[in-house]
């Protein structure tokens, strides 16, 4: 019945019917215009990019012609719809708001166009149909995300334009792609250093001979265009105008760090209407909840506040379904849940929304533009070291021990280019809070990450995207080589020798610019704790223990709040048992080696330790390093 009002209705103003079933979801998005004002502005095989409905209507509102004036209109707003004499009212357009937080991110504002968020829906899932209604109107772009406060001045002001997510052109790949490759262009003071250095000579050729070809980075660009389109097409229930996502590349690949012609690829579905993520009002566990408790064998409950495609099983069926995708796999344990397929010669891992890899991927790219000719390479020649000795797995569920990830090991080569004066500090100048509340929208720095867990993390993304106004490095004539030898004898000096990293004492920071001294010795924590317990009466009871021991760790929890950059004298207890603490950038409490088993550390130390005394007879090359036996 509603389907036939539709078609009535459709006839008598001109609408357009189009079947989802037709459309090939394997062909890019090919606009032959950019007017978008009527349906001939894309190619026959695409949809149109203007506001989608289904075809079925609640019961109280099927066949009325009223609200389908209502929604045909390009000034048709939520109020025009939520104070439309025949909508329903068991159908509210939205009821849910950031409790105490002041602002929705998935709410446009009352004179805004029409915006249709899958929860609460207007209309009944079980009514949803595969056609849809469509009207002609310009396209216009996604609503702004609405801040909380409009007072607080971002601090990206101070070190130049934020990148924007909405904006393609600040994209990692996008900004590697527009310049020429470092390693296409090697100033001709860089090749002569190679005649009189061996090891050099050979991280330069493999640095150089790791470069992409043309076919590979336009197959890439192309699927990027496939996914958008597709993951617009399959979501138009919440993305009525066919824009709200757009697929991108971060990782290696994106800022030119890959080791071989082949890396695999790591993708994210960036969320134009929730640029600050998984934030506290979407988390499924609310601030002060109770845990859902579900195994790790379970299912994670979908997030009803959410659309679709933030389900990666959903994604995974769609996927699936496409001609072109095989190997679909989705992985849902995670802090970052993600498909995994294979797609034209490519292995991919997709998640929706977690922009913590994205932000990651363009710090570590300011910090290549930098020092393009000694830290790209210097990084190449550690990750391929990493890799022929097994360093780099860092899969808990792995056979082997796990070690560390690629990302700890670039952050341990950052640091040590800044302990040197070789690299600046990017993150100088950080705004940090008095106090930390990772519930605090205000902070315009700030996205929430990891939505795979029960509750966000918070991180701080604010970086310069150049090197401080007068910074010049104090190494001018450094090469990769000597960056590399520097690496293994700051990070495995043996004891006593003069200026070397001690993991006991000391910990490494980007953030900080460097190297910190720790702000207790490793253990400390543990052993006052001990030291505490033990000092009690032997006759005191054991619920006075139990809760004599909880009012302790709480005192000491409830001081990381204050901990800031971790600069001061207060550090995440969780540090304090850590061998390693590698402090990752944006999420300040987090450290970056804790996934290492004991084993994967005796193996990383011992290797290094071994590769810088090869490293000191001066005819060692590359080749010699990557087949050291230890």
């Amino acid at each position: 019945m509603a389907g036939t009002a539709i078609r009535q209705h459709a006839a008598a103003h001109s609408f357009h019917l189009i079947d989802l079933d037709q459309l090939d979801d394997s062909q890019p998005l090919t606009p032959k215009d950019t007017s978008y004002t009527s349906h001939e502005a894309y190619t026959s095989h695409e949809p149109r990019p203007s506001t989608t409905f289904p075809h079925t209507l609640p019961p109280s509102c099927t066949d009325n012609s009223a609200d389908l004036i209502h929604l045909g209109s390009s000034d048709t707003t939520l109020r025009d719809l939520a104070y439309s004499p025949s909508s329903p009212p068991d159908y509210p357009v939205h009821d849910f708001l950031l409790s105490g937080y002041g602002y929705d991110p998935l709410r446009p504002s009352d004179s805004s166009p029409i915006h249709n968020p899958r929860t609460p829906s207007p209309f009944p899932s079980s009514d949803i149909g595969r056609e849809v209604l469509t009207f002609d109107y310009p396209l216009s772009p996604p609503p702004p995300l609405i801040m909380a406060t409009q007072t607080i001045t971002s601090t990206w002001e101070q070190g130049g334009a934020r990148p924007n997510p909405l904006n393609a052109a600040d994209a990692p790949f996008e900004r590697y792609r527009a310049l020429p490759s470092p390693r296409l262009s090697t100033p001709a003071a860089v090749v002569r250093s190679e005649q009189t250095d061996k090891l050099q000579q050979a991280i330069m050729a493999s640095w150089r001979g790791s470069e992409p070809g043309p076919e590979r980075t336009a197959a890439i660009v192309a699927l990027l265009a496939r996914l958008t389109a597709l993951v617009n097409r399959h979501s138009y229930v919440d993305n009525p105008r066919g824009n709200r996502y757009r697929v991108d590349v971060f990782g290696s690949v994106s800022w030119g760090g890959e080791t071989k012609k082949s890396s695999d690829l790591d993708l994210v579905i960036v969320d134009t209407r929730l640029l600050q993520g998984y934030i506290p009002s979407l988390w499924k566990v609310p601030v002060g909840g109770q845990s859902l408790g579900s195994s790790r064998g379970s299912r994670t409950p979908q997030n009803d506040k959410v659309p679709l495609i933030y389900d990666m099983y959903w994604l995974a069926n769609k996927l699936r379904n496409t001609p072109g995708y095989s190997e679909v796999t989705p992985i849902t344990k995670a802090n970052t849940p993600i498909v995994k397929f294979k797609t034209g010669g490519l292995e991919c891992d997709i998640n929706c929304n977690d922009m913590g890899g994205w932000y990651n991927s363009l710090l570590i790219q300011a910090y290549a533009r930098v020092s393009p000719y000694v830290f790209r390479p210097m990084i190449h020649a550690l990750k391929k070291w990493a890799a022929v000795h097994n360093l780099n797995d860092y899969t808990v569920r792995s056979k082997t021990p796990t070690t560390m990830s690629s990302y700890c090991l670039t952050l341990m080569a950052i640091a040590y280019l800044q302990k040197i004066e070789a690299l600046p500090n990017l993150q100088k100048g950080v705004v940090v809070p008095p106090e930390c509340d990772p519930t605090d929208l205000r902070q315009r720095d700030a996205i929430w990450i990891s939505w795979g867990r029960e509750q966000g993390q918070l991180a701080h993304i604010w970086f310069r995207q150049e090197a401080p106004a007068g910074w010049t490095t104090k190494h001018p004539h450094l090469t990769a080589a000597q960056a590399v030898f520097g690496f293994f004898r700051y990070y495995c000096g043996q004891r006593g020798e003069r200026d070397v990293f001690d993991p006991r004492t000391q910990f490494v920071s980007v953030l900080n610019g460097g190297i910190l001294i720790r702000p207790h010795p490793q253990n400390t924590l543990t052993r006052e704790r001990q030291d505490f317990r033990q000092r009690m009466d032997p006759n005191t009871s054991r619920e006075e223990v139990v809760r004599a021991m909880a009012e302790y760790d709480y005192e000491i929890d409830s001081q990381e709040k204050y901990m800031g950059t971790a600069a001061g004298k207060i550090a995440p207890r969780k540090w304090d048992e850590k061998r390693l603490v590698v402090q990752d950038p944006f999420i300040w409490d987090k450290n970056c080696a804790a996934g290492m088993s004991k084993e994967g550390l005796d193996r990383f130390f011992k290797t290094a330790v071994a590769s810088y005394r090869l490293l000191e007879d001066a005819d060692t090359s590359l080749t010699d390093l990557l087949a050291l036996k230890v």
